[in-house]
């Protein structure tokens, strides 16, 4: 090869080299300015999300919630969970941070017919649970959002702890989609990928992140996250196929007839890769499930011995309603039957029984301090499409769990003038 040849190729590599560096370098700048300008593309770049609500229902973090303000005197309590904190399907006056702060200070229950119009519950609300707020010197914020499961929680723990206080943290714990939100790498629906989310997977009794850019925030590179939103990582069947034990096994014929429950479960739940809010009633429990719920209980732990690292007292619990009230539910058929029930679906027979869910939600919570809210209001969802706490159940279990808790909440913090508010 001829001298000058040589470093025309060098030359030419260079060149290109360069070229390559710059392009991805004003590719990186163009994202950077873009998210900036477009925040909904900011919003699908992210692993992950938050609240998805109006900017003045935010607090400081982007959580749906109330402004994240108190004095040195306050003792602060952090309400953590999914659509159930975040409360979307409330008025912003009813959340249950607005709730709880009500009866952790000491407020009285009161009896109330929950009006239809959105505004008239506002109101209500406002009425019911705000009307002393500025006396209040137990306050309560909220970290978390709908899909949410303990993986993004512990994440906007993390960045909450960063910045704020919270001499108590509450988990509220959602059995029916809580371990298969840990599982997968993608949120809802279960027949396809959803959202990409940051997802831990568990070797022994250690938590790993295969992204560790990801654990504490965003990586630094936006193309990194354009990467990760693209490509294989974040697809429920390639974190299957390398992280995920084997799925419950579904019956292909059987012989009792009479015993089958024929019911057209809904597309968006996947029982063949238990990305299902039926999975947690399965009988016998698959590998994946006993996976799952070990992932759960290892989450659960690392959020309680974050909170404590942080000063904070950890509770999580759950709430318990009464299934039988949702007529031609998948939940109403095994609600009161101890025995093990057989549904029929896409040719296959699934069993399932209310004896399993109990079980799987003991050993979520093994060696964690917890508390079961029974809920006795008996129309206590939204509506027969969603299946979310009604006002009236809320109140309940609020109050509910406020009488758990206020043993912790030192007296000089309750009101100290109650009264009874007017019913209408």
């Amino acid at each position: 090869m001829k001298k000058g040849a040589g470093r025309s190729f060098i030359t030419n590599t260079l060149l290109i080299v360069f070229s390559l560096f710059f392009a991805l370098t004003v590719f990186e700048v163009l994202l950077r300015i873009a998210e900036n300008v477009l925040p909904d593309l900011k919003n699908k770049l992210v692993i992950g999300w938050k609240g998805n609500c109006l900017k003045g229902e935010q607090n400081q973090l982007g959580f749906r919630g109330r402004s994240i303000s108190y004095t040195k005197d306050d003792l602060v309590v952090l309400l953590v969970g999914d659509s159930y904190v975040q409360a979307g399907h409330y008025p912003f006056a009813c959340m249950p941070e607005t709730v709880l702060e009500y009866y952790l200070n000491g407020g009285l229950q009161t009896d109330f017919q929950t009006p239809e119009d959105a505004n008239a519950q506002s109101a209500l609300c406002t009425k019911l649970y705000a009307a002393d707020r500025n006396k209040h010197h137990v306050k309560v914020f909220s970290v978390g959002a709908d899909g949410y499961g303990q993986d993004q929680e512990y994440i906007g723990i993390i960045e909450y702890f960063e910045t704020y206080k919270a001499n108590m943290t509450l988990l509220w714990f959602t059995p029916t989609n809580d371990i298969w939100n840990n599982l997968f790498p993608t949120h809802f629906p279960g027949n396809k990928d959803g959202t990409p989310k940051p997802t831990f997977i568990l070797k022994g009794n250690t938590l790993i992140y295969p992204d560790e850019a990801l654990r504490t925030g965003r990586p630094f590179l936006r193309l990194i996250e354009l990467y990760n939103r693209i490509f294989l990582k974040y697809k429920d069947k390639t974190w299957e196929t390398h992280y995920l034990p084997k799925p419950y096994e579904p019956l292909t014929n059987y012989h009792d007839s009479d015993s089958i429950i024929k019911y057209d479960f809904p597309e968006t739940e996947n029982l063949t890769t238990e990305k299902s809010h039926i999975a947690i009633t399965l009988t016998p429990r698959s590998e994946r499930m006993n996976y799952g719920i070990r992932l759960t209980n290892r989450l659960i732990k690392e959020i309680e011995s974050l909170t404590v690292k942080n000063g904070s007292k950890f509770v999580t619990f759950w709430d318990e309603t009464d299934w039988g009230t949702r007529k031609n539910a998948f939940w109403y058929y095994i609600s009161n039957d101890a025995s093990e029930l057989v549904f029929k679906s896409n040719g296959k027979y699934y069993k399932s029984s209310k004896h399993q869910y109990d079980q799987n939600i003991s050993d979520v919570f093994s060696d964690i301090k917890h508390y079961r809210i029974d809920i006795k209001e008996k129309n206590w969802f939204k509506s027969h499409d969603n299946p979310h706490l009604s006002l009236k159940a809320l109140d309940e279990c609020m109050h509910k769990l406020a009488d758990k808790i206020l043993r912790d909440i030192p007296a000089k913090y309750h009101l100290s003038s109650k009264k009874t508010i007017d019913k209408e």
